[in-house]
């Protein structure tokens, strides 16, 4: 298959894409940054009849601090309008952390976060970091709106929940407790523009006593999805975090972890990353508790 093989439709409207995207269903493709659908299209990964692109919906390109302190953030927002943002601080400063390790700054120019989540791919940076601080995602088609918590989202590799007709439109992240803390830690085989070999995103929420009321843990680049680790987030709470929870924690994420096996690493050394990064995510949230 060839780009020019494709039929390309300039959307002036949010209306004018749900429309194209209800006529033409799966059949379309929708077409944000372009940093992963144009790779995939020209290399015939994927193809599509249709590319509907969004570039002309600013509405979509907008970041507010809403009224009851969450982070709206518009689908077509960048990776670099995350970096840069001053938005982007205080407790919603662990995704500033998270994009600026991701690609090189003109990838980060181009790819929006909306195309980070839909694209799906099991090695994204954003979901996990987003899921631990507990983001939805909203979504749009003919028919009408509906919010979907991240974590929800993703059902394979390049498999999402959306429907034919529907076009994400935002992401959501509430504000977060002063008592608490998220991180995320990757793994590539350089510092610049890498895909993670293994990711890990944690958060926690203490109380008085410093012991975890509230923990979420999600892996990255080691399962078909981002893997939340459920039992891992269920058995912090009522503990606080030392060496022997660590160690614990970091076991039981390495065991729920399904790595793949290609030439960025086997599945066994996959799986100590993860032990590795887990260890380094839950120190780093400790530290920044005490701080």
């Amino acid at each position: 298959m060839h780009i020019t093989d494709v039929e390309f439709h300039q959307a002036a409207s949010l209306d004018e894409a749900l429309d194209l995207k209800q006529r033409f269903g799966a059949e379309a493709h929708v077409l944000a940054g372009g940093t992963d659908l144009l790779v995939e299209l020209a290399t015939g990964r994927t193809t599509t009849k249709h590319v509907i692109s969004l570039s002309a919906l600013d509405g979509l390109k907008q970041m507010a601090v809403l009224d009851d302190g969450s982070l709206a953030i518009g689908s077509l927002v960048t990776i670099a309008q995350l970096c840069n943002s001053p938005l982007i601080s205080g407790k919603f400063t662990p995704i500033r952390e998270t994009t600026i390790q991701m690609a090189t700054p003109q990838i980060r120019n181009m790819a929006t976060i909306g195309g980070n989540i839909a694209g799906a791919v099991p090695c994204a940076d954003t979901p996990p970091i987003l899921i631990c601080m507990g983001a939805t995602v909203g979504i749009q088609s003919a028919d009408g709106h509906r919010t979907v918590p991240l974590r929800e989202m993703f059902a394979g590799p390049r498999q999402t929940a959306l429907k034919p007709n529907e076009i994400i439109t935002s992401v959501t992240v509430p504000a977060q407790p002063d008592n608490s803390a998220a991180a995320y830690e990757r793994f590539a085989l350089r510092d610049g523009n890498a895909i993670p070999v293994a990711g890990v995103a944690g958060s926690i929420t203490v109380g008085d006593a410093k012991q975890i009321t509230q923990a979420c843990i999600t892996l990255a680049s080691v399962a078909p999805i981002p893997r939340v680790v459920d039992d891992a987030g269920q058995d912090l709470v009522g503990k606080t975090i030392d060496e022997a929870v660590v160690d614990h924690i970091a076991e039981m994420c390495s065991n729920n972890a399904q790595p793949i096996c290609d030439v960025r690493g086997s599945d066994d050394y996959r799986r100590r990353l993860v032990t590795v990064l887990t260890r380094r995510c839950l120190y780093r949230l400790r530290d920044m508790i005490g701080n």
